[in-house]
């Protein structure tokens, strides 16, 4: 690979692969190849080519109590693991070289926030439009502690990469989306967006989690319905400041429920709506677009 840092490739893997390279030595190669990773596309897949899955597969497995630094070369390397997994080809070699177990060990061991976001990242992308990877996942315990690391998680990047992983196991997939419901996922979603604290990158990644748990399930969309989620969404709508991709998020959120008469009710009421007969779809669905389409017109609904 041409360009800065291509020709450092090889011999950073070659690092990472050392038996006698140390700890550190290993982590900052990690980190610098993850670095390199997230340059370019091709940088992804000539970190790949060079060999580098194999090794971090070996380190984010390694055991947590047996040194001070292997919080910090898990995490780079699972952080590397999250940019290559990007590629539809390389996200497959991941899964078959063992990453899927370890990293939701990553995630389900708890203490330190950067791993567990690092983990819940890398499976966010290997479950993203992969199938058998998404059963692999689920296969190896990933819901329970992605749903705990949305309630727990302390920092903004640890919550939207387990909803981000949420969002992607949910996708095109019923049976994931019973489980995540069923493990409690609908209620720190909800707090997630409700929370002023919380970036708007990590409300929008919450908000389309639930948008595929209600996609195609009437089960779902009530129970979103009745939960403290539709008030968080709407407000994150209305909200005057809010970030254009997060409202749309709300919106296409809100809009999947208003398919279910119940749920309609709840959304049209929670959008200020007052009425004697449950609206339309389409005139609570018109109410929804007409924040988002005032939101760009830059006009505070």
């Amino acid at each position: 690979v041409a360009g800065a840092g291509g020709g450092a490739i090889t011999p950073l893997v070659r690092l990472l692969s050392g038996t006698e390279s140390t700890i550190l030595a290993k982590q900052a190669a990690a980190g610098v190849l993850q670095n390199l990773s997230c340059y370019s596309a091709s940088y992804k897949v000539a970190i790949a080519n060079a060999g580098a899955i194999p090794p971090l597969v070996r380190l984010i497995s390694l055991d947590p109590t047996s040194a001070r630094e292997i919080d910090g070369v898990r995490e780079d390397a699972a952080r590397c693991l999250w940019s290559i997994a990007v590629n539809e080809q390389k996200k497959i070699a991941i899964a078959n070289a063992g990453a899927i177990a370890p990293l939701v060990r990553l995630v389900a061991e708890g203490g330190n926030d950067g791993v567990r976001e690092a983990g819940a990242g890398a499976l966010q992308n290997l479950a993203a439009n992969n199938s058998d990877n998404k059963a692999a996942i689920v296969a190896a315990g990933a819901i329970e502690p992605l749903v705990r690391l949305v309630a727990e998680g302390v920092s903004d990047g640890a919550k939207e990469a387990a909803s981000g992983a949420l969002q992607n196991l949910a996708k095109y997939n019923d049976e994931n989306k019973t489980a995540i419901v069923r493990a409690g996922a609908i209620q720190p979603l909800a707090m997630l967006i409700a929370d002023p604290l919380r970036s708007d990158k990590a409300k929008r990644t919450a908000a389309r989690a639930l948008e595929n748990l209600a996609w195609n399930n009437d089960a779902n969309k009530l129970l979103i319905a009745g939960s403290a989620a539709v008030p968080a969404l709407v407000h994150l709508l209305q909200r005057g400041d809010a970030a254009a991709d997060s409202k749309e998020a709300a919106a296409e959120a809100l809009k999947v429920l208003t398919r279910s008469r119940v749920a309609r009710s709840k959304v049209a009421k929670a959008l200020g709506w007052r009425f004697l007969l449950t609206p339309s779809e389409a005139d609570v669905d018109e109410l929804i677009t007409s924040y988002v389409r005032n939101s760009r017109r830059g006009v505070h609904a």
